[in-house]
Formats: C-alpha cells, structure tokens, sequence
C-alpha cells in the first residue's frame, strides 16, 4: 500500500513541476535569456559602429556604437562627440529595458543641428523618447527624457 501512495505522489508531483517550469519560462522567458546573452556579448565584443551625422561645415561629427550586441538588441549605445575629428566628449545610454522585439535603427535616431556647434539627437525608444544636446563650443551636455 505505501508503494502506491509514493506512485500517487510522484505522478502529481513531477508534472506539477513541469508545468511551473514552463510558466515561469512564459511568463520571465523573454527577459531572461536577453539579459544572459546581452552580458556575455558585452564583455566579448567590441564597439561595433552604427551611425554617424556630420555638422553643416563637416567640422563636427557624432559617431554612435553599439556595445554589447545581444541577441536581442544592444545593451548600451555609445556616442562620440569630435571636433576636427578628436573625441572632445562621450555619452553612453542604456537600452536595457527595451522589450526584445523593439530592434535598435537608424530610423530610432533623428540628428537636428541647431548651428555648427549644436547638436540635438532624439532617440525613440518603445516607451519614450530621450534627446541628448550637446554644445561643441563649450562641451556641455544635457539630456532629458520625454514620456510619452
């Protein structure tokens, strides 16, 4: 009779854990395996260029990189700001919250030159919008996060 009793157990037990199994994957799947890759990625890549905007007189250039290219998107994009191409200034964002199916482009940023020597980026993310203003002459950077 104890036989049964453990048969019984383990035949409600096991499959009960299979399918908690597969509901914790549901439901936290998605973000797991990105954040695993993402990080192994990021300390085994380098910088890999993506985009890059000049000024009206070509003095200035932002240059943007991606860092840690994951699966799924990158985890962090960088920029460099140069004058005369020398690196005066560099800025890197998290894209760590966005959801996997939201990919990075080049459509994501839109490049706004005030005047030679102002920059305005906007770069749409799934959940808001982040612009970053950056003035060549005196090196100030601001950024802000616009909710939509």
């Amino acid at each position: 009779m104890r036989k049964n009793k453990l048969n019984w157990k383990l035949y409600i037990t096991i499959p009960l854990i299979f399918v908690l199994i597969i509901c914790f994957i549901f439901f936290f799947g998605e973000y797991i395996p990105n954040k695993i890759f993402s990080t192994i990625d990021y300390y085994f890549s380098d910088e890999i260029p993506f985009l890059e905007d000049l000024s009206p007189s070509k003095k200035n250039q932002v240059e943007i990189v991606q860092i840690g290219e994951g699966i799924f998107h990158p985890e962090e994009i960088k920029f460099y700001f140069k004058k005369d191409g020398e690196i005066v200034k560099e800025q890197t964002i998290e894209t760590a919250y966005e959801p996997p199916q939201h990919s990075i482009s080049e459509s994501t940023f839109t490049f706004n030159w005030i005047d030679d020597n102002k920059v305005q980026i906007s770069i749409e993310f799934s959940y808001y919008t982040q612009t970053i203003d950056f003035n060549f002459k005196t090196g100030e950077i601001e950024l802000n996060i616009i909710h939509e």
